[in-house]
């Protein structure tokens, strides 16, 4: 190593606070070496040749370390560099050995600093290549810029660069001119740059790079970042996976521009726009072993801002061009039809090579095998980024007709023929499939339910809104909703309102990305581009015997208005005015009446009823169809039906019974589900039918055009599967009572019949608020054996009767107490005294529900995206990792029954836990069903301090009320458990870990409630084994009896048994033995005092809580 310092000929000495150079050759440690012999502003030097550092390097105060012209030094990493002052590195290459982690780790220092790296090959490290380490000490960003620029990624693993608390961290970001490759295997988030809710940093760029295989929801990650611009870059995955995301912008005025997407959805969202994003393919020279070069033919040639190659431009452009063969027709969107009337109907499609009007072909006719007639035309849009859409309207159709199409160019055709129909007129039967809040096929729901629907042969599918599970200019479209849904959407024609979660973004001043694929009908002048582009927002169409008014009612920014006075609401009038069709059925997102959880927001949206009740009044039959709450209901008032009749998504909105509506509930089921309507002819009748996402039917009403008797009615909702019982079963059930005034009373009857039963209980008021359940005894029913029970609600004028659609068998109770325990014998001159307990005295009861010996039982992370665990077992042990990017974010890992949980015998939650030092709390939240929805209850008495083992035991009902969320009742109950949420939701981000094991239920219960008599037995030669064998000394129900007919000086053996009602009786237990020896020493028989009967009693029970002893009672351990 050799330090060149200045010489004057006039003095000679060290200028010790001038920058030195200092040139290294290639050796162990020799970086490492280098860096703590120097001093502020040297620049470090490095010769060509491989460099073995297994030291962790720390910066200290400002450098620069480079390359030698022409070197290319290999840093063989097996720490990292840490640094916490200015550090500027250039030319070099670091990779990983024995598994590194890290490359660079930017910790706090004394003063802000900079980090630049440039023309540099970062390779190999396995979890954060680029680490700004978290800030927890001050709220200013510890670096005030972080630079990179010309380099190469190579991680193994993880994320190239982390800032996960990036307003605490670092105040500038830049990344130009470089590649992060993440192999044939793929890796986790290429950049992950997140600031907490409600702050930003100063600026964010990241220009002209190239990204490749993200296997991750968040590819490249810019979260909570206002102002960041995303230009010119290429992110390509080997194949699509519809999980992972490219480019994730959040931010106000955040820009992703003039960049290609492809095999990964951009996720664009709080205020961020995007513009000229492309999903085509840059056709790669050989992205697959690493050349990003792109064809000459490729589209990303000149996509630039400046019209030239977008990506890293270190890859340039070959002279060759990609070998494209000329396949099939293949539309980016499948062809799919809308808008139908009697004569015509609209064919749409989009084609992502066509970035242009381009001239396509529709064939169609009657005949699938002869498509004779053609329209050849160009009419459509372009959708930037994506492709051309192609719609054409086809006319001179013939009504109520199946029609076959195929739709291709002057030398294609693409593969799929469709079809669809044309509306009928009126006098036709016909029937529509409805549903809505699909939510990007959420659970998989859409696409697992296609064969069925598809069978069901409607004529037409509306949809309620929600396709999509987010806003703004949402590109998922083909993930979420039209290639999973393809085989419905090519056979039958389709119309849709609006949702909340397809509405825009002001702020982008465009409208949102549904009017780029839905070409419907128009109430006429459009009110403005954004909110109302063509005049789409809201129409109305004729269809056979109905009338179909499709309205937006969201409330939102980029919604047209719709309270009484506006545009919309003026329009409705007049059109339900005009209206002449036996029917008119209106569809909207969301819900004007509803019981679901939106129902507390309901204010506004109920402004329109009056409307409609208005017009229901005078006759006209008015049913209204939404969605957004994610279940179905059926409600009426005054005239009018309000359905929501189906859920795409995994119903998770419970009933609110304490909220207005509810009262007008007829029928909800929290379930995933469509239904369909089935017009008469004649349009006497309309037939509503429910059916789960598997195709099962669960509802059916008939609406009547000369109306329906609106009765009371009363519905079922536990038990809904048949289920066998010894003592009681819980009935929970949900009334309509349109009037007040209803009463209920339930039967039971051994045929599927609602006639001829016997009482269970009558006179219940309908209108009881909580909870909606009685309680049948079924113990001294008899005979044994099928039952049905049905409830009869009814007023002073009309009565309605429901069957329960289950079987309650009935079995008779073979299950006998638990043995007594502690039985034990003293002499007492010529007689022995023998005392025991009886089951009827307060045991303690454990219901285990995880003690990880072998698995994680049912425990599961629930996680978000700022808020993730890892679960794994360690030492017998639930580890829980967990990582925490933004301030109260939350995630947990949660232990979930397989079905509601009774648990009013075990009202304690017990548990083992180690957290991690920190004082961060554990909150526990305890989820019960309750009233026919979940509630959800916490504490947050638990700490992550101790280091060390410890037990918690915490009272269920003594659980606090979220003061965010409604729950239905005002105590936790212990009826329905479904589960217990071990959560961690700190106050600032964080990540660490905490370990849990020995989850238990805990309580005391008497062990036998149907509990009769004990018998104790002598024998002289062993131990009886029933409550036959040997001579009875005792029976009853006391714990204490004298055997006057022992002689003392023998040996006994006394057994003790006891019986219930039915006269089951226990079995022998070693805990109802006593064995009295021959010659027993009298002294040492002595009457026990009422301590040492205590002390055994105490000793016998810590040995049944080791477990030394187990009984079940009613299914559940004692122990």
């Amino acid at each position: 190593m050799q330090r060149i310092t200045f010489i004057f000929s006039f003095l000679i000495f060290t200028l010790s606070a001038v920058a030195d150079t200092i040139y290294i050759a290639p050796g162990d440690n020799a970086l490492y070496a280098a860096v703590n012999q120097s001093q502020a502003n040297d620049v470090i030097v490095l010769s060509d040749g491989a460099y073995n550092e297994a030291n962790k390097i720390t910066i200290l105060h400002p450098l620069t370390i480079s390359a030698a012209d022409g070197a290319k030094p290999i840093l063989q990493m097996k720490s990292r560099v840490e640094l916490s002052a200015d550090l500027d590195v250039q030319g070099l290459s670091f990779e990983a050995v024995d598994d590194a982690t890290e490359a660079f780790r930017l910790v706090l220092g004394e003063e802000v600093y900079s980090l630049k790296i440039r023309h540099t090959t970062i390779k190999g490290f396995s979890s954060k290549t680029i680490r700004l380490y978290n800030n927890t000490e001050q709220s200013a960003a510890y670096v005030d810029s972080l630079v990179i620029d010309d380099c190469l990624f190579l991680p193994s693993a993880g994320r190239c660069i982390e800032a996960s608390v990036a307003n605490k961290q670092v105040q500038h970001l830049l990344i130009k001119n470089s590649t992060f490759d993440g192999g044939a295997n793929g890796v986790g988030r290429l950049i992950y740059f997140n600031s907490e809710e409600g702050t930003t940093v100063e600026s964010a760029t990241i220009d002209h790079c190239t990204f490749y295989n993200a296997q991750d929801t968040r590819g490249v990650y810019l979260g909570n970042i206002d102002g960041a611009q995303v230009s010119n870059c290429i992110f390509m995955n080997p194949e699509y996976n519809a999980d992972y995301k490219s480019y994730c912008v959040y931010g106000k005025n955040t820009l992703l521009t003039h960049s290609i997407s492809r095999n990964a959805d951009a996720y664009v969202r709080s205020g961020a726009q995007s513009n000229n994003v492309s999903t085509q393919d840059p056709f790669f020279v050989d992205a697959a072993s690493g050349n990003f070069q792109l064809y000459s033919n490729s589209p990303a040639t000149t996509m630039a801002t400046d019209g030239t190659a977008i990506g890293d431009p270190r890859w340039g452009v070959s002279e060759e061009e990609a070998d494209i063969p000329e396949g099939p027709y293949q539309p980016y969107k499948m062809p799919y039809s809308m808008s139908p009337t009697t004569s015509s109907v609209k064919v749409l499609w989009q084609m992502a090579e066509e970035t242009k009007a381009t001239t396509a072909i529709v064939w169609y006719g009657t005949d699938k095998e002869n498509l004779k007639d053609s329209i050849v035309t160009d009419s459509g849009w372009m959708v930037a980024g994506e492709g051309y859409m192609h719609i054409v309207d086809i006319t001179g159709l013939l009504p109520n007709t199946r029609y076959y199409y195929q739709v291709g160019d002057s030398k294609r055709r693409c593969e799929i023929v469709g079809s669809t129909m044309t509306a009928p007129e009126a006098g036709t039967a016909y029937r529509i499939f409805t549903i809505s809040d699909i939510h990007g096929n959420s659970c998989k729901n859409w696409s697992n339910m296609q064969d069925f629907i598809c069978a069901l042969d409607a004529n037409i599918g509306i949809f309620n809104g929600d396709h999509v599970s987010d806003v703004g200019a949402d590109r998922l479209w083909n993930s979420y909703f039209f290639t999973p849904g393809e085989q419905f959407l090519s056979c039958t024609p389709i119309m849709s309102s609006a949702g909340n979660h397809e509405t825009g973004v002001p702020s982008n001043k465009r409208w949102s990305s549904c009017y780029d694929y839905f070409w419907q009908f128009s109430h006429g002048e459009s009110e403005d581009p954004i909110t109302d582009p063509r005049g789409e927002a809201y129409f109305s169409f004729p269809y056979g015997n109905a009338d179909m008014v499709v309205i937006n009612i969201n409330g939102d920014a980029s919604s047209p208005d719709f309270l009484p006075g506006s545009k919309q609401y003026q329009w409705l009038d007049q059109t339900l005015n005009a209206s002449t069709a036996p029917w008119i059925f209106i569809f909207g997102h969301v819900g004007i009446y509803t019981s679901g959880y939106h129902g507390q927001w309901s204010a506004e949206p109920k402004q329109v009823a009056p409307l409609l009740e208005k017009y229901a009044a005078e006759g006209k039959r008015i049913i209204y169809f939404c969605g957004d709450d994610h279940s179905f209901e059926h409600l009426y008032k005054d005239g009018v039906h309000y359905v929501r009749p189906g859920c795409g998504r995994n119903s998770n909105y419970k009933q609110q019974t304490g909220i207005i509506d509810a009262q007008y509930s007829m029928f909800y089921r929290q379930i995933s589900c469509f239904s369909t309507l089935d017009m008469a002819a004649d349009a006497s009748k309309v037939m509503l039918t429910a059916y789960d996402s598997v195709g099962n039917q669960f509802y059916e009403y008939e609406f009547n055009l000369a109306g329906e008797l609106i009765q009371p009615n009363i519905t079922f909702t536990a038990p809904l599967s048949d289920v066998e019982v010894g003592d009681s079963v819980m009935l929970r059930y949900f009334p309509f009572d349109p009037q007040q005034n209803s009463t209920i009373a339930f039967y039971y009857t051994d045929k599927a019949e609602t006639t001829g039963g016997t009482l269970i209980q009558a006179n219940i008021p309908a209108q009881v608020t909580a909870p909606k359940q009685i309680c049948w005894y079924t113990r001294d029913v008899y005979p044994k054996g099928d039952y049905y029970v049905y409830a009869v609600i009814s007023n002073s004028g009309v009565a309605d009767t429901t069957l329960l659609p289950t079987t309650i068998t009935l079995v008779e109770d073979t299950i006998a107490p638990p043995a007594p325990t502690n039985l034990v014998g003293h002499i007492e001159g010529d007689k022995i005294s023998l005392t025991w307990h009886n089951p009827n005295r307060l045991v303690t009861v454990n219901t285990p529900l995880a003690d990880f010996s072998t698995d994680m039982a049912t425990f599961q992370p629930a996680n978000e995206a700022q808020a993730t665990a890892l679960l794994s077992l360690e030492d017998g042990a639930l580890r829980v990792d967990f990582d925490v990017t933004q301030a109260w974010a939350t995630t947990s890992a949660d232990y979930v029954f397989d079905q509601p949980t009774l648990a009013t015998t075990t009202p304690t939650l017990s548990f083992r836990m180690k957290g991690n030092g920190t004082s961060s709390a554990l909150r526990i939240v305890v989820k019960n069903m309750a009233n026919n929805h979940e509630d959800w209850w916490y504490t947050e008495q638990v700490t992550l301090s101790s280091t060390e083992w410890n037990i918690y035991t915490i009272n269920i009902p003594s659980l606090m009320a979220f003061d965010w969320y409604t729950n239905s009742d005002t105590q936790c109950r212990l009826d329905g458990l479904v589960r217990i949420c071990f959560c961690v939701s700190p106050a600032v981000p964080t990540e660490g870990s905490f370990w849990i094991d020995d989850i238990l239920l805990t309580g005391e219960i008497t062990p036998a409630k149907d509990y009769a008599q004990t018998v104790i037995i002598r024998r002289e030669d062993r131990f009886a084994a029933d409550p036959t064998d040997g001579v009875e000394i005792y029976r009853g129900q006391a714990e204490t009896c004298v055997d006057n007919t022992a002689n003392v000086a023998h040996t006994y053996y006394y057994a003790a048994f006891a019986a219930d009602d039915r006269n089951n009786w226990s079995a022998m237990a070693e805990s109802a033995q006593w064995k009295k020896e021959a010659d027993v020493n009298t002294d040492a028989t002595a009457p026990l005092s009422s301590e040492q009967a205590e002390k055994i009693w105490q000793n016998q029970q810590l040995l049944i809580r080791k477990g030394k002893k187990q009984y079940n009672i009613l299914g559940t351990t004692i122990n």
